[in-house]
Parts: C-alpha cells; structure tokens; sequence
C-alpha cells in the first residue's frame, strides 16, 4: 500500500506538469519507482513452489532451489516459516515462505497450505515414500525474475506519461 502511495506523489507531480519539459526525469523518476515495484511485486507476490515425481522446486526471491524428494524426509511448519527437514539431519528454510512477525504469531496460510500441498502429493508422514538408495543432490540456482523489472519500468513511465499528457494545464 505504502508503494502505491509512492507511486501516487509521483503521479501527482505528473499531473502539474513537472516532467513535461523533461522527458529524462521522467525516465529517472520511472526507474526509481519502477525497480521499488519490482522489488516489492516480487517479496510479496513472486514466490512458486512446483511439485514433480522426483523433485521439489522452490522459488525463492533470488534463488531456485531443486531439492530431489529422495533427500526429503519431511515438511514442517513452525513460528509461520516452512521448512523442508532433509534425510542427513539438516534443514532446509525457504525465505519465500518464512513469513513475518505477523506469521511468527499468528501462523501463515501460505506456508500451512504449501506443507500440506507437499505432504500430500508425496504422501510424507504416511510411510507412503521408500528412501532410495542414491537420493541426489540439492541444486540451487539464481532466479531474479530480470525480464519482469523493463516491463515494470515501462509500464510506470507510461502511467506517468499518459498521466501527464490528459491532466496537465
């Protein structure tokens, strides 16, 4: 909300004409509040989890982490942060689903509901799974979501532009 209204004061500025002779501010101005929306867009929105046979992907804020399922001995949620609990002893968080103060006491729907989506796709707590005997390794990999940040750019130079050209004296 906090970044909407941001965004607002910019537009407000739009409407009096003040980048109108300055299309470089504009541009400035764009890309200042466009990469805040990207990063807000993305902490809050941007976080996947995709389930496969023999894998678990988590996408965090800047990074995909494939975990094999044969290295999975569980999901757990505890003080609203999911947490895959690894065959060796380790665990492992994801900072997608870690959620906040809010969450630490409350509990968080995402990660409660992401637990029973894993728990009961690969049927963990059942017996269900048999250990294999080569598990695999767990990859991580970098995942900024770039292709989205120009789009995001683009479309907050144009609000503004649009903004400046049908409300301005």
């Amino acid at each position: 909300m906090s970044l909407f209204l941001f965004w607002a004061l910019f537009a407000l500025a739009s409407v009096a004409g003040e980048f109108s002779g300055d299309p470089g501010g504009l541009l400035f101005m764009s890309t200042i509040i466009g990469s805040a929306l990207w990063l807000n867009l993305k902490i809050g929105f941007w976080r996947k989890l995709e389930l496969y046979e023999d894998r678990i992907v988590l996408y965090d804020y800047a990074t995909r982490t494939v975990v094999p399922v044969g290295l999975v001995r569980g999901v757990a949620v505890a003080d609203g942060r999911l947490s895959v609990e690894l065959s060796d002893g380790r665990s492992l968080p994801s900072a997608a689903f870690e959620g906040s103060l809010w969450a630490a006491l409350f509990g968080s729907r995402s990660a409660a509901r992401t637990e029973r989506l894993i728990n009961g796709f690969y049927g963990f707590g059942k017996g269900v799974r048999a250990p294999k005997d080569d598990p695999g390794e767990l990859l991580r990999f970098r995942h900024l979501n770039l292709l989205a940040l120009p789009a995001v750019i683009a479309t907050v130079f144009v609000s503004y532009y649009l903004i400046g050209l049908v409300f301005s004296p």
